[in-house]
């Protein structure tokens, strides 16, 4: 969860190539939201599954890590 003072909004630019801005503006219109509505979710979604992948990646490290072994004697 995040603090009130997180959810303050800031304007940002940046360029995208003309096809992926017209595929945003036609899922956009079809589900009448904005823009930004559709970029925030769609950079959730992608922070999430980087997220994921890291922890998959590190419970597949810790899988390979050989444990220390004791031989008796």
């Amino acid at each position: 969860m995040h603090a009130i003072s997180d959810l303050k909004k800031q304007q940002v630019g940046f360029r995208m190539p003309t096809y992926l801005l017209n595929e945003v503006d036609e899922v956009v219109s079809k589900y009448e939201i904005n823009r930004s509505e559709f970029l925030n979710e769609a950079a959730k979604d992608y922070l999430q599954a980087i997220k994921k992948q890291e922890v998959y990646s590190r419970l597949g490290e810790a899988s390979v890590i050989p444990q220390k072994t004791t031989i008796l004697k």
